[in-house]
């Protein structure tokens, strides 16, 4: 996509926790998912945008003017054979149109597209404020917590990518659910169908500088340009120059394409 097209689909990152703030401008970022966000809302027929407030999870309010069949173009997704190969069932699903209907195509494939950007399953809510709010928070970014799991609530036409949950009775202890976390770790590592998606962690502390000065480049400011606004707007953080801005850009596109 051309810039002008990527500065039109930027996608507002509002969270305060660097970490979430990382995993999710990295994905919002990419060229590819936003080329597939601008599919998506086409095919889909998303015309107005919510605000954030007014999201408040799921489908439901996603009222189209009048209900329509939606093909899911599975081929058009790069890793969408190694979807196939881990599961085979949701794949049939798909390739049968899992529901031909907007709102249950939808689920489906925003799940596809936590799998084809190595989100966890809970990035389907995070990739669904993206579409219809054209902004993200951390609401539902929810790496880690505690919920009831009934199978009738999941509906008979919807699917989720595996999760490794921890399961808790009247009798668990706090030594207990400590091994279990252990043992969740472990299987997260070892079973392929848990290992399409992989943290990256090791740039978070600049990640919200690295994030300015691409979209900075982005407009076509040079590196020098970029730098000396940096440093007349934080001058507390010290000097920098156009090398580091170059070297902050230039990791930032490789998180991107990872």
């Amino acid at each position: 996509m051309k810039n002008e097209d990527l500065l039109r689909l930027k996608i507002g990152v509002q969270t305060k926790n660097d970490i979430a703030y990382q995993e999710m401008a990295i994905l919002v970022d990419n060229p590819y998912f936003l080329e597939k966000l601008h599919d998506i809302r086409s095919r889909y027929k998303v015309i107005k945008s919510l605000s954030l407030q007014d999201y408040f999870g799921g489908t439901d309010y996603y009222k189209p003017t009048e209900d329509f069949k939606v093909k899911i173009p599975s081929k058009r997704y790069e890793r969408i054979n190694n979807f196939k190969r881990l599961f085979p069932e949701q794949y049939e699903a798909l390739r049968e149109n899992y529901n031909p209907f907007a709102t249950g195509s939808l689920i489906a494939e925003t799940n596809l597209l936590c799998f084809e950007f190595k989100r966890p399953f809970f990035f389907a809510e995070v990739i669904c404020q993206a579409i219809f709010c054209g902004a993200v928070n951390d609401e539902f970014y929810k790496a880690t917590g505690a919920k009831v799991i009934d199978i009738s609530d999941l509906g008979p036409l919807e699917f989720h990518l595996p999760q490794a949950a921890i399961m808790v009775t009247p009798t668990s202890t706090y030594e207990a659910v400590k091994d279990a976390l252990r043992q969740a770790k472990e299987l997260i590592q070892a079973d392929k169908r848990l290992s399409y998606y992989q943290p990256r962690l090791d740039t978070v502390n600049s990640i919200r500088k690295y994030r300015q000065w691409y979209w900075e480049r982005l407009k076509g400011k040079t590196y020098a340009s970029i730098a000396d606004d940096w440093v007349s707007k934080h001058a507390d953080q010290g000097n920098i120059g156009e090398n580091e801005v170059l070297k902050g850009v230039k990791t930032y596109k490789t998180l991107l394409s990872q």
